[in-house]
């Protein structure tokens, strides 16, 4: 039986005019891997040196960024809608850990490349670390 529902993107991108949102920050590791197809091996347990092991900036106009700690590894496999890929550094043994920040910076500069001074962000509460939501709010 062949499926009615229209691709992933597209019911994704329906929500944003209802909403009236500009972009989406989705960070549960099954939406992620809903729209990506990236996956995250659960089963060894969660780094203790990466803030989360992938999120989703999905913006306007079908610009989807993927941003991944730099442990981590990807591969599209043909995504309908391939997302580009940015890597923030989790653990360096040359100075002290700041995943948490080096993961707020992509965001903010993946944000920036939407062009939005002014955005409201989709978001998904019960995976969005804290220190992640104060900054987004801090900035828009």
């Amino acid at each position: 039986m062949e499926s009615q529902q229209p691709p992933r993107w597209e019911r994704l991108a329906a929500c944003q005019p209802v909403n009236d949102l500009n972009a989406f920050l989705l960070t549960s590791p099954s939406t992620v891997t809903w729209l990506s197809g990236y996956f995250y091996d659960f089963q060894i347990g969660p780094s203790p040196f990466h803030l989360l092991p992938a999120a989703i900036l999905a913006g306007p106009r079908e610009k989807m960024t993927l941003i991944l700690a730099d442990n981590e590894s990807y591969h599209p496999a043909g995504r309908p809608c391939t997302p580009v890929l940015k890597l923030y550094q989790s653990y360096v043994y040359e100075k002290p850990l700041d995943f948490t920040g080096q993961f707020i910076n992509t965001l903010l500069e993946s944000l920036e490349e939407l062009s939005l001074s002014r955005a409201r962000i989709g978001i998904e509460e019960g995976t969005l670390p804290l220190a992640v939501s104060g900054a987004i709010l801090k900035r828009y």
